[in-house]
């Protein structure tokens, strides 16, 4: 019984009384879940502790199922005296419930002698165990099928089929859920879906080739449920679909012939002929649960109720032909595929959430965080049958994750210790269902919940604490690969479809298959049987990047392959498989835990037979030609006496080279280091006499601005950065230099003079040059009045009638500051021709053992020595 009830949503009794959903009595009493008994016996060694409503229902059991008779005194735990059960006291008439008449429980409507095995239909249970067929798991088999041979179907007039399937992938034809074909080829019975959309069924002894259109898109990874019925008569038959959620009938005219029996019947291939003729561009992949084929023409209202309120077909019907339960025998199994049981919840209900655990051991803050970057919250279940479906999806991670108290996985749910609860990450909601083990379910500060998956329990622990985590993807998880050659018959989009070997194998959307082998990662072509393994071991999903081993068309044997779940154009996936933002990728700032967001920055790409010695091709309009523009810095010295100059300056060239590409660029203009594979102009200096000059290089720097549309990098290359081509990028090298150069000056007029003088930039690898048009081609923001001299005139000149060497001329233009030289040379030299002539009026008579002294002297070093006058007088 249900505490507040008789009877629960999914069986006879709940778990906490006579019955578990899934069958007549629970785990820890009398029955196993989907049987009779428990794996020890009439009853469980569990009983003993357990609640004694697991007793009372044998009790019920013992009157009322013919099936159990079983003596009390063969089952030895019965022992345990009733009596001592204090729970008996329970009185079932206590319960108000007990009004709640039997009959009136939908569950309980059949006869119990009925069933053979207990005997209550299922139909409506939603832990009723079904039997799933997988076809095509890993490879491509012509001969995976199922076969009822020939004779398979009498004369037919009427004829229903109703499945739930799971495609795993979709085929290049149209996909044959099951295919009939006799001696005579207008005998063929089809029906066949597409991803496009639509169902075909096809009977051309009566005539009939019809199709539903305009239905919804048959997706891939998720359970659903379709149904057609045939009424053939003599001159009309009726054709109805039902897919889902929506109908579509249509009356088609008849050659008046039922569907011929005697011939071949096949489930999972596409016969054109009854000895096979299969084609595996039109073989089901995926899987088939609770088909039913039935020799009456089922009502829109019949198999709405299929597809919509997942109840299925009386099995004592005379009229069904096949199914996958009882008359399962009837069918050969031939080939790749696999059959297992699930519970009928599980493809009935739509799933929300696709769970995927990552195996490594983090604190709760961080698998938060884990599962944040990757789209997806951290998961809890939000029931029982949640939370059994994903302890038998992860028994094999559940041991690899054991951590404090034997716990395996993080929860998405920590403590409010304000109000003293429990609350979801997802939605701050207050948690419904719970499971913790007595005592362990305290409320705390940073108090986080994991589960021991062995234990079937949970635990309080300090969020500080280490455990897996679970990550919940509310739609459809795809991930991309990124990095394999354009031969590669790979495709590179793949979606989990089932577990394979303890981990999720992902499927693309026709023949690729990654799967974990046991050892290590496989890619899989299943139609060409190619294959490419990924080195090192892991048993976590490859994403991130990685290396495999290619022994396939692809040249490298050897290939970095970057394995994404990441949003496409809005996220970048570091190296260790997580997401962030595509704006912080080269932001100078390590936002990727490994830093790979930083590593790869503004990176070239060079074809095949590119060379740093030849320069970029010219256009069909214009040679080849780099813009030079140069900013003068300072004027160090201008030395009169060595007629020598020496400056500091920057000489920018700016081109473009068309032969290359470039990964990941920002709005702004990035300084990058000078690529030694990448052409660069070369030049050197000279005098204006043609000699080489001394030059000091302090700094080279290339920056690349974009200057077009960036373009989307192939899928061949590993990175999923934009590229910009060469003809959209701007290529700008500065050349910081410093030196001295001899000039020649003319003094005639000193110190009333102009002087001129000129540095000279010669290319050495370039057919061509020129110069900016406007009055930036050369830039001086310095001081431009020096101790003696002031610059007055900057220019830049080109001359390219040098085949092969052309050049740029720097004419700087100087003018004497004369007024320096009046106080600084004039004015003492006119102190001193006084001081000369004053001195004949001096009287000797007045000096008298003395010593005379005049002098003038010049504080300057560049202007001709200026000499004394000495007098002396003894």
């Amino acid at each position: 019984m249900s505490p507040y009830g008789l009877m629960s949503p999914c069986g006879l009794l709940s778990p906490d009384g006579l019955m578990s959903p899934c069958g007549l009595l629970s785990p820890d009493g009398l029955m196993s879940p989907c049987g009779l008994l428990s794996p020890y016996g009439l009853m469980s060694p569990a009983m003993k502790t357990g609640t004694t409503a697991s007793l009372l229902a044998l009790l019920f059991l013992l009157q009322h199922a013919g099936t159990l008779g079983y003596s009390l005194q063969h089952a030895g735990t019965l022992s345990y005296s009733l009596q001592h059960a204090g729970t008996l006291s329970y009185s079932l008439q206590h319960s108000g419930t007990l009004g709640y008449s039997l009959q009136h429980a939908g569950t309980l409507s059949y006869s119990l002698q009925h069933a053979g095995t207990l005997g209550y239909s299922l139909q409506h249970a939603g832990c009723e165990p079904v039997t799933v067929l997988e076809f095509l798991p890993d490879s491509i088999d012509l001969n995976s099928l199922l076969d009822a041979g020939v004779g398979a179907l009498p004369d037919l007039w009427q004829l229903s089929y109703c499945t739930r399937f799971y495609l795993t992938r979709y085929c290049e034809g149209l996909i044959a859920f099951f295919s009939y074909h006799q001696n005579t080829e207008d005998s063929l019975l089809e029906f066949q879906g597409a991803s496009g959309g639509f169902f075909r069924v096809q009977v051309e002894s009566a005539g009939i080739n019809t199709a539903a259109f305009d239905l919804e898109v048959v997706e891939r990874l998720r359970w659903q449920s379709v149904c057609f019925s045939v009424n053939i008569s003599r001159d009309s038959a009726q054709v109805s679909f039902v897919f889902n959620d929506q109908t579509f009938s249509v009356n088609v005219t008849v050659t008046g012939r039922p569907l011929v029996g005697g011939g071949r019947l096949v489930i999972g291939q596409e016969l054109d002929e009854i000895a096979g003729g299969f084609n595996n561009r039109q073989s089901f992949h995926g899987r088939q649960a609770d088909m039913w084929m039935i020799s009456r023409a089922l009502s829109i209202q019949e198999m709405m109720e299929f597809t919509q309120n997942c109840s299925s077909f009386q099995e004592d019907d005379d009229a069904v032909l096949y199914n996958f339960e009882n008359k399962f025998s009837k069918f050969e199994v031939i080939g790749s595929v696999r059959n297992f049981s699930v519970e009928r919840e599980e493809i009935c209900n739509e799933q929300k959430e696709l769970v995927l655990p990552f195996l490594s051991s983090l604190k709760f803050s961080l698998a938060v965080k884990v599962c944040k970057t990757m789209g997806a919250t951290l998961f809890y279940p939000k029931n029982r049958v949640s939370e059994e479906a994903f302890f038998r999806d992860n028994q094999l991670h559940s041991k690899l994750c054991l951590g404090s108290y034997s716990t395996s996985f993080w929860y998405g749910i920590a403590a409010d210790y304000q109000l003293q609860e429990w609350k979801s990450l997802a939605d701050n909601a207050t948690i419904e269902y719970s499971n913790f083990r007595k005592g362990y379910d305290t409320i705390g500060p940073d108090m986080c919940v994991s589960v021991a998956t062995l234990q079937d329990a949970w635990f309080s622990m300090n969020c500080n604490q280490t455990a897996c985590a679970v990550c919940a993807y509310k739609s459809l998880f795809e991930i991309r690969i990124l990095g394999l050659c354009a031969k590669s018959t790979f495709e590179r989009t793949l979606s989990p479809d089932s577990l394979v070997n303890g981990e999720w194998s992902f499927s693309s959307v026709f023949y690729s298959r990654l799967v974990y082998d046991g050892s290590n990662w496989t890619l899989r072509n299943i139609l060409d049987g190619s294959v490419i393994r990924m080195t090192g071991s892991s048993t976590d999903i490859p994403l991130g990047r990685s290396v495999w081993f290619s022994p396939s068309a692809c040249k490298a044997k050897m290939l970095n392959l970057t394995i994404t779940a990441c949003l496409e154009d809005l996220e970048w996936t570091c190296w260790d498989g997580k997401c962030i933002k595509k704006s912080l990728r080269c932001d100078k700032s390590e936002d990727c835990a490994d830093g790979s967001d930083e590593i790869d920055c503004f990176q070239f790409e060079l074809p095949l037979g590119y060379s740093p010695h030849h320069f970029p091709p010219s256009s069909e309009d214009e040679t080849f030609t780099p813009v030079i523009f140069t900013r003068l810095i300072t004027v160090k010295n201008l030395d009169l006496t060595t007629f020598s100059l020496s400056i500091d300056f920057i000489a920018f060239i700016w081109w473009r080279d068309t032969r290359i590409k470039m990964h990941f660029l920002t709005a702004t203009p990035e300084e990058v280091s000078p690529d030694p594979r990448l052409w660069q102009p070369d030049f050197v200096l000279e005098d204006e006499f043609g000699s080489m000059v001394h030059v000091i290089e302090y700094r080279k720097v290339l920056t690349v601005e974009e200057k077009g549309h960036p373009q989307k990098n192939s899928p061949t290359h590993h990175s999923e950065d934009d590229y910009y081509e060469g003809a959209d990028i701007s290529l700008l090298l500065a050349t910081k230099l410093g030196t001295r150069f001899s000039c020649s000056f003319d003094l005639n007029f000193y110190p009333f003079d102009v002087q001129t003088c000129a540095v000279i930039l010669r290319m050495i690898n370039v057919p061509k040059i020129s110069m900016k048009k406007d009055d930036k081609a050369v830039l001086f923001d310095g001081r431009r009045h020096l101790l003696e001299y002031s610059l007055v005139k900057l220019n830049l000149s080109v001359d390219n009638h040098q085949a092969g060497m052309p050049h740029l001329k720097l004419i700087l233009e100087f003018k004497n500051q004369y007024t320096y030289y009046i106080g600084n040379a004039f004015v003492p030299s006119l102190l001193v021709v006084l001081v000369c002539y004053y001195v004949f009026y001096f009287a000797l008579d007045d000096f008298q053992q003395a010593r005379i002294f005049v002098t003038s002297t010049t504080a300057s070093s560049n202007i001709s020595d200026l000499y004394y006058i000495k007098l002396e007088y003894l």
